[in-house]
């Protein structure tokens, strides 16, 4: 019967809660500002739905911190600075986008209050 208790879902999901409310992670910090942000009508929901906030969230949550990268436009990666200029000429000159596989696409233009955010990932 123990057993039967301690495995259940239900007990597992309680015990999970319990722990991030007796010592909240950065993991459960975010995504309870995620899930307080996603509610329609707050003053930051379009920019959750827009850039899909959610499912960023849970994309990172099994990534290491310290692999995790912040861009601007000033600070850009060298490659992909010089890759993207090129890959913008043609498809500006074309007037269509392309699939540049093995490349990577060409990262759109950021505006002055954005940030790209890059991680590897790594699969289990």
């Amino acid at each position: 019967m123990r057993y039967f208790i301690l495995e259940s879902a239900a007990y597992q999901i309680l015990h999970r809660r319990i722990e991030s409310f007796v010592r909240p992670s950065l993991k459960s910090r975010v995504r309870d500002l995620v899930t307080r942000w996603s509610v329609p009508g707050h003053k930051i929901y379009g920019d959750i739905a827009r850039y899909n906030l959610r499912n960023l969230v849970s994309e990172l949550q099994h990534v290491n911190p310290h692999k995790i990268q912040f861009e601007n436009g000033r600070n850009t990666c060298q490659f992909f600075s010089f890759v993207g200029h090129y890959q913008h000429m043609v498809e500006r000159w074309t007037g269509e986008p392309w699939d540049w596989w093995p490349l990577p696409r060409r990262p759109r233009a950021l505006a002055e209050s954005e940030a790209r955010l890059r991680w590897k990932c790594v699969s289990i």
